[in-house]
């Protein structure tokens, strides 16, 4: 699971070549990402269904637009089992997620680091 740099560069240009509005974009994304991963958990653990599912849903959206092709996928599984009412493996699926939104969160950081602010490592 990772982000791709093509599809950030097309972020770029949607709104315009604007740096700053892309690193607000992408900070949006990171500070949400704990407390999405943490409701993924808890929802899986308490098997509330409908909460596991938005927070799939909003996760998939945004794995999307940073590329991230993999942890979409896993969030539309996801999504899709939460609308059927079962989900054999919602714990370990959920841990999947979870992990995948906070590496999500720190590629991206490293992103506006490295790409946006010109920082070096």
């Amino acid at each position: 699971m990772s982000i791709s740099h093509q599809a950030i560069e097309r972020m770029m240009e949607l709104i315009g070549g604007d740096k700053t509005v892309l690193a607000e974009i992408l900070q949006s994304f990171i500070d949400e990402a704990e407390p999405l991963a943490a409701a993924v958990l808890a929802a899986a653990r308490d098997g509330r269904l409908d909460t596991l599912g938005r927070a799939a849903h909003t996760i998939k959206s945004s794995a999307r637009e940073f590329g991230d092709a993999e942890l979409a996928a896993l969030c539309a599984a996801i999504e899709f089992g939460s609308k059927q009412g079962a989900l054999a493996d919602a714990i370990a699926s959920s841990e999947k997620i979870a992990r995948g939104c906070i590496t999500l969160k720190d590629e991206l950081a490293a992103y506006i680091g490295r790409e946006l602010n010109g920082e070096t490592a």
